[in-house]
């Protein structure tokens, strides 16, 4: 298996295979209940780059083809993270340290009026 080095790569390169039977157990049993299923997308915080450098795009397109194969309903936060500094966004913790993962109060308030409009536009809430 050739995966690049890249952490976050490296690991949906060499999980691929589970990635997708969870996912397709997911969606077996979304469709065998009749509940609707959302698979949220978060764009990392990559240090040192914004959001026009990202580099896991092709981990996104990769992870929403086996999600809507697998009859998820797909939604990816990077539509709208795109338009903001990473930085801006971004949990800091002690400064020291650069968290990847983990988005501050305005990071965590756009993420919910992304999610609320999201569900009205699909009607999954009214």
């Amino acid at each position: 298996m050739n995966c690049a080095k890249e952490f976050h790569q490296f690991l949906h390169c060499a999980y691929r295979k589970q990635i997708e039977e969870n996912l397709t157990k997911i969606g077996n049993i979304a469709k065998s209940n009749s509940v609707s299923v959302v698979f949220l997308i978060h764009p990392i915080f990559e240090k040192g780059k914004t959001y026009t450098e990202y580099s896991l795009h092709g981990v996104h397109t990769m992870l929403k083809s086996i999600a809507m194969a697998s009859g998820l309903i797909v939604w990816d936060v990077y539509e709208v993270f795109q338009y903001y500094n990473p930085n801006d966004l971004n949990e800091v913790g002690d400064g020291k340290r650069h968290d990847p993962w983990h988005p501050n109060q305005q990071g965590h308030m756009i993420i919910a009026s992304y999610l609320y409009n999201k569900l009205r536009e699909t009607q999954l809430v009214k």
